[in-house]
């Protein structure tokens, strides 16, 4: 799946269970890390790089113990950040295994994931349902998850922005608020 959907279904991911916003950023960033090197490879060696080498450093198992415990460190809510830093790394791998499906023309996966790194080097194809990076599912899954960043912005007073820039998160939410009710803070 594309980044932005991976950032808003981490983002979404603790619901109302973190009230820190630092917890709910670095649950965020934790399901957008497995994706850290697809800049760099774009840059080293273009499409042909990241195709070849993407999924191979970043998108196991291993990654997951890895944001838990930078959860742990990092987070007020400790145990509660490490837990749902590590759901958030592997909501990515499981998004990846189903919305991006991308097949060369033999049938093969183009992104087959080493779930079992380093325990194993065996690689996972996508679902036999996946599908392709550019398709009308990974619209719909977007879809769904804009209008779910917009309720929790009328509801709760906070959205996905606030990952960035909560000045600007809280100017969405002013916005949202106005045109759709909600609470006033």
């Amino acid at each position: 799946m594309h980044l932005t959907q991976h950032l808003f279904a981490s983002w979404l991911l603790p619901w109302t269970a973190l009230a820190e916003r630092r917890d709910r950023v670095i649950v965020a960033v934790a399901g957008v890390a497995p994706d850290v090197d697809a800049p760099i490879l774009l840059l080293w060696g273009g499409k042909r790089a990241f195709v070849e080498y993407h999924h191979d450093w970043t998108h196991h198992v291993a990654g997951a113990a890895l944001v838990a415990a930078a959860g742990f460190a990092l987070g007020k809510s400790r145990a509660r950040t490490a837990g749902l830093a590590a759901a958030a790394w592997l909501l990515h791998l499981l998004l990846d295994l189903t919305g991006a499906g991308e097949r060369y023309e033999d049938g093969t996966f183009a992104y087959p994931l080493p779930l079992l790194w380093p325990f194993s080097t065996r690689e996972f194809d996508p679902f036999p349902f996946a599908w392709p990076l550019a398709s009308w599912q990974n619209a719909a899954v977007m879809a769904a998850l804009l209008v779910l960043v917009g309720r929790m912005g009328v509801v709760h007073g906070r959205t996905v922005l606030e990952v960035i820039s909560p000045r600007a998160d809280a100017a969405v939410v002013a916005v949202l608020r106005a045109r759709w009710g909600g609470r006033g803070d």
